[in-house]
């Protein structure tokens, strides 16, 4: 599978696909990576132990998690993403439900976005189709606000 003229995952066999959580909630690593260049030798790392591809996000998106507004997002990603997207060697993918952010992810380099809100914001699609990306969509139904 190809995208933005990068080939995504091997063929053959099951593809790695390493976290790098930038966010000081994370459930995985505590926010052990927020300083960019923490995050980019945990990239590194990640890579060289046989990660396939990336995913890199700054919103956090575990239960009962607080969303942020979309430039903090960004400020967490912003110097992060595009190194990473030049000199990691493997695609990068970002994990975020903000149209916004997935523009610029996409023009910093990234080659996916992960989306776990399914694309519910409209937009999303239209940034994803101006660039012809993959979006991998993946409904939580723990993301769903439910009426009290």
């Amino acid at each position: 599978m190809r995208a933005r003229g990068t080939e995504l995952l091997p063929q053959g066999r099951t593809a790695v696909m390493g976290i790098l959580n930038l966010t000081p909630d994370s459930f995985s690593d505590g926010g052990q990576f927020l300083a960019p260049d923490a995050a980019l030798r945990h990239a590194r790392e990640m890579v060289e132990a046989g990660a396939d591809l990336l995913d890199v996000g700054g919103q956090s998106t575990r239960p009962g998690h607080v969303p942020v507004p979309a430039e903090v997002e960004w400020e967490r990603l912003r110097e992060v993403l595009p190194e990473l997207c030049r000199s990691c060697g493997v695609p990068v993918s970002v994990d975020t439900t903000s149209p916004e952010i997935a523009a610029r992810a996409l023009d910093a380099g990234a080659a996916l976005i992960n989306d776990v809100s399914g694309a519910a914001a409209p937009e999303m699609a239209r940034v994803i189709c101006r660039v012809l990306c993959i979006l991998r969509i993946r409904f939580l139904i723990s993301f769903v606000e439910t009426p009290a």
